[in-house]
């Protein structure tokens, strides 16, 4: 018999290495990096401040007593932007007690007078606002934030009991209130 050539199939053996080399090619480690970024969100504030001559919250250096015709009143007023954004500023009257005498006195309102009496007021300063005490109104007034300090206006009211007041206001009393609002800026 003759001798048989052993003859040894290597398609086998190749399917299985291919095999093989496939899974071990997905079992190699791969170098990976990862980064994150990050923010933070805030939001910021609107806060306005009044500083004013005040005791128990009443604003003595404006106030008038025992007021005759003729009598005027100066005060300052400071308003003030402690919060981080811009925001423009109203101001309104209320009255309560006699309306008539809030009526009858007439309110000045300027800004940037060189001195808040008779001799610097109002010194050429455009003034903001004039009416009856009563109904006095002041709007679309802009003050910047800043980043480290307040920013300030000072306003300059005067007040005067006209000199051709009527008798019939004799002995009458008016409470004012000056409610500021602030609105933040667009």
């Amino acid at each position: 018999m003759p001798a048989r050539s052993k003859r040894f199939d290597v398609r086998p053996v190749l399917a299985s290495g291919m095999l093989l080399g496939v899974g071990t090619v997905l079992t190699f480690a791969s170098f990976t990096d990862t980064e994150t970024a990050a923010t933070v969100f805030s939001t910021g504030t609107v806060d306005l401040e009044l500083e004013y001559g005040k005791t128990l919250g009443t604003w003595t250096t404006l106030e008038m007593k025992n007021a005759k015709p003729g009598d005027v009143s100066y005060a300052p007023l400071v308003v003030s932007n402690v919060g981080s954004l811009d925001f423009t500023y109203g101001m309104a009257t209320t009255a309560l007690g006699d309306d008539n005498l809030a009526a009858a006195m007439k309110v000045t309102i300027v800004s940037g007078a060189t001195g808040c009496d008779a001799d610097g007021f109002p010194s050429g300063t455009p003034v903001l606002g004039e009416s009856p005490l009563g109904t006095a109104v002041l709007s679309n007034r802009a003050l910047a934030a800043a980043p480290d300090a307040a920013t300030k206006e000072t306003l300059c009211f005067k007040v005067e009991l006209p000199s051709d007041t009527d008798d019939a206001l004799q002995h009458k009393k008016a409470n004012v209130y000056f409610l500021f609002t602030a609105t933040q800026a667009a």
